[in-house]
Parts: C-alpha cells; structure tokens; sequence
C-alpha cells in the first residue's frame, strides 16, 4: 500500500508564535524529535483559543515526521502517546493520523524507522544551502507492506521487548557515570571549599600546544593533505572525540605531513580542549595503536608529575572544573579560550597518591563501560535486524 493509503491524514503545525515562559501549552519543535522520540524537554509553549487547541492537540498514536531538516535528520520520527500529557503540533514537523483500522500506529513508528525507507525519504528530497525538504506528494507515494492487524501487534511486541533491552542498557550507563562522579566527590569533596593547595593550571603543565604550532598556515597548507580513505596517520577532531569514534568518517594524513606536524603528534593519554567553537570542552584522548596527530582548533596538554591525567580530566570535567573553564571563555558568537587562560585556570590539587588511587578505580570502571559499551552494541544490531525482518515480512 501506499502511506497515504493508511493514513486519515498529513498535516502542518500550528505557526503561532512559541515562548520560553511556560505560557500556554507545551509545543513541539523539530527538536523534539531528534532522538527519534518525543523528548518533552525540547519543546516551547503557545497559547491557543480553543478552536486551534482542538486542531493543532495531539491525540494517542498520532506520528511526528520530520520534513524540513539537514538531510541526515530528514525522514526522523516519533509517536506520541497520552501519557506525555497534553502537546501541541508545532511548525516544521508533519503530522500523521493512522487509520488505526488498517494500521497499528507502533507499527508504522517502527516502520517509518527502517533504513529502507529512511533512505526513500533521503534521496528523494530537495537539497538546499542549509537544510533539505519533502514535499506531501513524495512522502505520501511510500510503498510499505501492511500485514493483518494481529501480525502487526505481534511485530511490535518483539520490537518493544528489543527497545526494553535498550532502554535497561542506557540505564545501567547512567548508573555507571553516576557512581564515578560519587567517587570523585567522596575522595575529593567540594572543590568549591576545598583544603587542598591551589595551583595555575600552567605550573601543572609539561606541553601546550596545537596544530599551528608547528607552522604558519602557508607551511602548513604546503605540508599538510587531509584524506578521506585511510592513510598513514589519523587526524583527531572534535567530532571524532564526542562521538568517542576514531573509525567511521574521519579523516587522515599521510607520513610526510605527521612528521612535519612533529609538535602535535598524539600518543594517548593527553588531554585535549577545544580553542574554538564548542570552546573549553575537554576530551581525554585514548591510546590508539596507530599513529595520531592534531587537528585544528584544539590545544593538546601534556601534564608533568605532579598530577595523574585522568584524575585531571576528570577534575575539569566536575561542576567545578566546568565553571572555571567557563570564566575563561570569550566571545558572544563564536567561543574561544586562548592558551594564557587555560594556564590560569585554578586547580585545587590532592596529593599524587590519592589522584593515583582515583585514577585505579577509573580504569577498573572504564573496563566495566567497555563491556557495557560492547551489550550496546549488539543489542543495537539485534534490533536493527529484527527490524529488517520485519519488514520483509520475515518476522512473524
């Protein structure tokens, strides 16, 4: 069948203007959505008159999709049920009604989902400068296979119970992050009132530097090829430390540039703060069994032997060590932090042993999140293939 086939039907959101100050009804944004669920901490509000209430209110089982977004999001959606409580359709989502006698609501959130049918949507939207677009006429010409009602149900009771399993392990991940910020705070108490002596950050540091250390962007530019296929040295950005990903779509250089670019090779270990941007953001680089070197926009820190690195890292990652970044940091638009403030920044400072003796429990942790990280991902595999059988009509 074809989506418009099963569904009552698709509609834009309301345009009245949206604000931050709890006035009115909760509304939902292209936000809201991103995760691939309905995230209530992303909305806004408006206020409506009760005809615009009745038109633009949610009801159970109706389907968020996103149309208008940058194409990697496009094709994103989410259901809503009661539970969340009442929610308005904002602008730049569309709204799908399911008729709920020919199609089980889950069951085209699941469907809308798969990859197949995420890629229908991606190559076949409009492509601007920012952001991409789907026309109705498109998203409704989507061929899906529907199944007998009862199939359908018993398809979304096997994908729920997978979802569970997700659900658990994110549990278990915040329950871990929990208990090692615990640890830090009993072993180290309130940096805010602490006992401890207070250093530069400066007289704790072995090496500071960055990418445009070893030249003018002249030499560099003559010295220096980034590469998209795999060659002699990785090159490690931002994106590559949030996503905690030195694999997938990053970038290389071959054994001319990682030797010229000698004052920023990285060996693990190292902390890394970004100099721009998302500045003040701190990243511990692990050890790799591959050389790395720097990329731009970042200072790469080496400590001398008055402190451990993760203890380091873990310090200006606390409440604490976030607030004094954040005193250093400049710009309304675009944040930077410069190398003389990061040498400036306080650091309360615990005898060796006992950042040593934090650093032995971190990586008895790290050993625990490893194991956890490894059940994500194939729990993540297992429901992207009870997905695919779904959908062939495979799973039943």
């Amino acid at each position: 069948m074809k989506l418009e086939n099963v569904l009552v039907s698709i509609s834009n959101g309301t345009t009245a203007k949206q604000n931050e100050e709890s006035l009115g009804y909760k509304v939902t944004r292209i936000e809201t959505i991103a995760d691939g669920t309905i995230n209530l901490d992303k909305t806004k509000y408006v206020e409506l008159n009760d005809e615009n209430f009745n038109k633009f209110c949610l009801n159970d089982g109706d389907i968020l999709f996103s149309h208008i977004n940058s194409t990697s999001h496009l094709g994103k959606s989410a259901i809503y049920n009661k539970n969340m409580g009442i929610l308005v359709h904002g602008m730049n989502l569309l709204r799908f009604i399911p008729k709920k006698e020919i199609i089980f609501p889950k069951f085209l959130s699941y469907l809308l989902k798969s990859k197949k049918n995420r890629v229908y949507f991606q190559t076949r939207c409009k492509k601007a400068v920012n952001q991409s677009s789907l026309d109705q006429k498109t998203i409704k010409k989507l061929k899906i296979n529907v199944p007998s009602l009862q199939t359908q149900k018993k398809i979304v009771e096997i994908l729920e119970k997978t979802e569970k399993l997700k659900e658990y392990r994110q549990k278990s991940d915040e329950l871990t992050d929990s208990y090692l910020k615990s640890v830090f705070l009993e072993m180290f108490g309130n940096l805010n009132e602490t006992k401890w002596d207070i250093y530069n950050f400066g007289d704790l540091i072995q090496t500071l530097t960055d990418y445009h250390s070893n030249g003018s962007y002249k030499i560099l530019k003559e010295n220096v090829t980034l590469y998209d296929k795999v060659n002699y040295a990785l090159m490690v950005r931002t994106t590559d430390l949030e996503k905690n990903n030195f694999v997938t779509n990053v970038k290389y250089i071959d054994e001319h540039a990682y030797e010229f670019l000698e004052k920023s090779k990285i060996f693990g270990g190292e902390l890394i703060i970004n100099k721009i941007g998302s500045a003040g953001n701190v990243y511990l680089m692990p050890k790799l069994d591959r050389p790395v070197s720097l990329a731009m926009n970042q200072f790469l820190i080496r400590l001398n032997d008055k402190t451990n690195n993760i203890f380091m890292f873990h310090l200006l990652k606390s409440k604490y060590g976030e607030s004094i970044i954040k005193s250093k940091v400049k710009g309304a638009v675009t944040k930077t932090i410069t190398k003389d403030a990061v040498r400036d920044l306080k650091i309360p400072l615990s005898p060796i042993e006992l950042q040593n003796e934090f650093a032995e429990i971190i990586e008895k942790l790290e050993k625990i999140k490893g194991y956890q990280s490894q059940s994500k991902i194939e729990i993540d595999n297992l429901f992207n293939n009870l997905m695919q059988k779904a959908f062939k009509g495979e799973l039943t």
